[in-house]
């Protein structure tokens, strides 16, 4: 009998323990895994801690938080949410069913040659070729194709940049946008 309690009490406690990690550890572990994805991929981020996640939802938010890559001023979000697919997250892709994004700043740079970069990291399928010889140079890879649904963009800022001329702002008071996605093609 005296074993029978030892061994329910062990089981129990091993149930308790394992629901204090899924109630507490998602946005432990959702700032771990995005800190080391970043820091995997050479970009520089600061604003991690902000990170929230709802399992239940399939939501991750934040903000304020900045992001780059190199020389320059880093990207800064004062706010984000993203509704995620979660059947898509298990077959391997990124869908965001929603995205909203307010008070953000940004720098999209073209090249001479038509490479992108947001802030310092590589954009489209030039970053894609290029990702091989920059990851042996820098240690970065590059990052996955993500689809969205539906996004609404508030007090956002970009300054566009075409080679070495000026930059031009584009400001968007507000701004919704659907069905983009990477496997689109250009039309």
């Amino acid at each position: 009998m005296r074993l029978l309690r030892i061994l329910a009490g062990l089981v129990g406690g091993i149930v308790v323990f394992l629901l204090a990690i899924v109630v507490l550890a998602p946005d432990t572990a959702v700032r771990l895994l995005a800190g080391r994805a970043v820091a995997w991929s050479g970009i520089e981020a600061e604003g991690l801690d902000t990170l929230d996640l709802s399992l239940t939802g399939g939501r991750i938010s934040g903000g304020p938080l900045s992001f780059g890559k190199g020389a320059g001023p880093p990207a800064r979000v004062g706010q984000f949410r993203a509704d995620l697919d979660a059947r898509a997250l298990f077959a391997g892709r990124i869908v965001v069913e929603e995205l909203f994004l307010a008070d953000a700043h940004a720098e999209l740079a073209i090249d001479d040659q038509g490479r992108a970069r947001l802030n310092g990291i590589p954009l489209g399928p030039s970053a894609e070729q290029g990702a091989r010889a920059e990851k042996q140079e820098d240690g970065g890879a590059p990052l996955p194709a993500i689809d969205i649904a539906r996004a609404s963009l508030e007090q956002v800022r970009v300054d566009l940049r075409r080679g070495s001329g000026p930059s031009f702002p584009l400001l968007l008071d507000h701004l919704r946008l659907s069905d983009l996605s990477a496997q689109t093609p250009d039309v």
